[in-house]
């Protein structure tokens, strides 16, 4: 099977190449918006210098009409007052002529006003004034009759209307210089902002642009770089294959080995635990005529004994007895390991079976001068359970303690825990190293104590009693200390009824 790639071609994830195509564009576009900038802004400065060009002349030609219409009028008054002072009606021609003048210049006033919105009102008011002493005028250049010979050499009349009108074109032609310099100003400092800005922008732009390449170039590095890596990561990946590969084919038929080696076993073991049930059968019949004809022999009823005879019976019994508990201990092994053993599921008055089992133990624990404690909770009655079973766990554990405490006492008490029975015979012997413990409940396995070489036993008598718990719905558990002595606890389930 060839490999299957798992990356993209380009030896990046799809995240990193849509961030970096994001990070390209963003500084394109960035670039671009900056150049677009600076040509609104070098556009609106060129529109602006072009409206200001425009805005100065048209200013200049207000300016030049209002002083020419001025001059005019002032030519006018000076060409009536020669009249008026002289009577010679040549002057009167150079009233019209300026008069003719003014009105020339006072139209041309009225139309560039129309497009200067600064000149409104105050051009309004300079026409008015103009137009008023262009009449004034001329009533006053009309021929002269015999009544207004007098008055010749009198002043011209309503003189006052020159005198404002010189100070209104005066103002205005100040208003119009001021809004010229200050325009031509904010276009100058506007050309200096964008003479500032322009390299500044082009700059960035250009920096942009290079970051931008730079960036590009990298990625591209990077990208032949990962997918070089890739074209390496894939033949790596393809000989891991063919690796795991080999090593399931492998696997699978160790796997089959092993179930094979199992089946065997397990076959073995049935025949192994088949054939100690039928041997400890087969030896418990012999056994127990050997341990019969002895009591007979022993109670003198085959004749008397004399006191070698006697004490070479007795060992003969004891003997026996040994054999046939352990002859029991391999039979329900065997029995527990072939799923063959069954026990009772009944209610069993603890207290009893503890008493039974005390005394039992008790001669025995008086022999070697121990004390026994018994201590059993008034609310503890009945458990779960089978009668006999729960009686060899509570002989073999109580047993076990006083064969291997040399001083001191035996403890038995029994409570109620998490709603269960719990039974604990505690002992003062030599105790168990903790390394030991782990392997106290494995079939054929004994403690190598000082005490444990002295006694005999199969190593079963635990392994058993755990076996025989669990069966029953309960477990059992030990904890020890070297030198002050160990704790054995069986739990089993309360009989329905019994008090929690």
């Amino acid at each position: 099977m060839p490999p299957t790639q798992t990356l993209a071609s380009s030896g990046l994830p799809p995240s990193d190449q849509a961030h970096g195509l994001r990070g390209i564009t963003a500084g394109f576009v960035a670039a671009l918006l900056i150049l677009a900038a600076l040509g609104i802004d070098v556009l609106a400065n060129s529109l602006e210098v072009r409206a200001l060009s425009a805005e100065r002349t048209q200013t200049r030609k207000l300016l030049v009409e209002l002083n020419g219409l001025y001059s005019e009028l002032q030519e006018a008054e000076i060409a009536l007052l020669a009249y008026r002072s002289t009577g010679d009606g040549a002057h009167l021609a150079g009233v019209a002529d300026a008069r003719q003048v003014a009105h020339a210049h006072l139209a041309a006033l009225r139309r560039l006003g129309q497009g200067h919105a600064a000149a409104n009102a105050a051009q309004a008011r300079i026409e008015q004034l103009a137009q008023q002493r262009l009449d004034q005028l001329a009533r006053a250049a009309a021929p002269p009759t015999r009544a207004m010979e007098g008055a010749l050499r009198e002043p011209l009349p309503e003189a006052a209307t020159l005198g404002a009108l010189r100070v209104a074109v005066g103002r205005h032609e100040a208003t119009l210089t001021g809004l010229l310099d200050a325009r031509t100003a904010n276009a100058d400092a506007r050309l200096q902002r964008g003479l500032v800005m322009l390299p500044a922008a082009g700059a960035l732009s250009v920096g942009l642009l290079v970051a931008g390449f730079a960036w590009l170039r990298r990625e591209i590095t990077q990208r032949r770089q990962a997918a070089a890596a890739l074209r390496e990561a894939n033949a790596q990946l393809a000989d891991d294959l063919v690796e795991r590969q080999r090593s399931a084919q492998e696997l699978r038929l160790k796997n089959d080995e092993l179930e094979v080696a199992t089946a065997r076993a397990q076959a073995a073991d049935r025949v192994k635990s088949a054939f100690l049930a039928t041997m400890s059968h087969e030896l418990r019949t012999p056994l127990n005529s050997i341990i019969g004809f002895t009591a007979i022999l022993l109670q003198d009823l085959a004749g008397p004994l004399n006191a070698e005879q006697r004490k070479q019976l007795e060992m003969v019994r004891n003997s026996s007895r040994h054999l046939l508990g352990l002859i029991n201990d391999v039979l329900d092994i065997s029995r527990i390991e072939a799923g063959e053993l069954k026990v009772q599921r009944e209610p069993v008055d603890l207290s009893e079976a503890i008493d039974a089992a005390v005394a039992v133990v008790r001669p025995l624990a008086e022999r070697k001068q121990l004390g026994l404690v018994v201590s059993v909770a008034p609310q503890v009655h009945a458990v779960l359970g089978d009668r006999r079973r729960v009686q060899q766990i509570l002989l073999n554990l109580l047993g076990n303690a006083v064969k291997f405490t040399a001083a001191g006492e035996i403890r038995i008490s029994a409570d109620l825990q998490h709603g269960r029975a719990c039974v604990r015979v505690a002992d003062t012997g030599v105790g168990i190293a903790a390394d030991d413990l782990a392997q106290l409940f494995t079939p054929f396995r004994q403690v190598d104590t000082g005490l444990a070489r002295e006694q005999e036993g199969s190593g079963l008598g635990l392994a058993i009693c755990r076996r025989l718990a669990e069966l029953m719905d309960g477990s059992m558990a030990a904890s020890s200390e070297p030198g002050r002595g160990s704790v054995f606890t069986l739990t089993l389930p309360l009989a329905p009824g019994a008090s929690a």
